[in-house]
């Protein structure tokens, strides 16, 4: 027994070092695979004699200048950048595939921003928009609501587990105010492959909910500071038309 078992171990270190000589020459071998040259077209070599250290540094400079403004969608510095880049284009003596036979092709967008009246107000307390509170989803109009507020812990209505966290209150007209999920005894995993904010909020709104306000309280995934932030700027889509349109379903968040 003891010689097979030093048999054994003779033969594992056997096997190892093989393993270890493997993995080297394959490493080795794909090292000089990598550093292997590559074998250019004749255009394509007279476009790499173009590529030198200034060149990167003058466009790096150029599209990250405070004028660019951070080459913003529907925003100056964005209009620069994309005239920058299609000059450059046409000094490399590219063809040209854009509207009218230029560089550039137009996208409508749309822009959606928060009016300065925007408002949150609890009791006697108005709160600050962008720092304390921002509205989700982003929807285009006027639109206020108001009523009494109702905390609902997670909004979770599941008979199976016989929990019910509206109770019997009527809710219509109410604003709820609920935890982002999820509870402490439901894994962050689970909670969000089963969708199960969208549902609960669904569920609320179907009862009638003049509004919700939902509060963070460190298990959500984002923290409420970011999606307030997030949440408060202007936001930019794509314009699409109606057969577009129909390819997405509008959801809760």
């Amino acid at each position: 027994m003891k010689y097979l078992s030093c048999k054994s171990a003779r033969l594992q270190k056997f096997l190892s070092a093989l393993m270890l000589t493997i993995f080297l020459f394959g490493q080795i071998s794909a090292q000089q695979a990598a550093t292997a040259p590559a074998t250019l077209s004749a255009a394509e070599k007279q476009l790499a004699e173009k590529i030198t250290v200034e060149t990167i540094k003058d466009i790096t400079a150029a599209l990250s200048a405070d004028n660019m403004q951070g080459r913003g969608t529907m925003q100056p510095g964005g209009d620069l950048a994309a005239n920058y880049i299609a000059d450059r284009f046409q000094k490399l003596g590219l063809k040209p595939l854009g509207d009218k036979g230029t560089f550039l092709q137009k996208i409508d967008f749309k822009e959606s921003a928060f009016a300065p009246e925007t408002a949150f107000r609890v009791g006697d307390e108005n709160l600050t928009f962008g720092t304390d509170f921002a509205i989700a989803p982003f929807s285009a109009g006027n639109k206020s609501a108001s009523g009494e507020m109702v905390f609902v812990a997670y909004g979770i209505v599941f008979d199976k587990i016989k929990r019910n966290d509206l109770g019997d209150v009527n809710m219509q007209g109410k604003i709820a105010v609920m935890l982002e999920g999820p509870p402490f005894d439901v894994s962050k995993t689970d909670w969000k492959k089963s969708e199960a904010q969208r549902i609960f909020i669904q569920n609320l709104w179907a009862k009638g909910v003049a509004g919700i306000v939902v509060i963070g309280h460190g298990r959500e995934e984002h923290s409420p500071e970011m999606m307030i932030n997030y949440s408060s700027r202007r936001q930019i889509s794509r314009c699409l038309s109606p057969t577009r349109l129909s390819e997405y379903s509008p959801a809760v968040r």
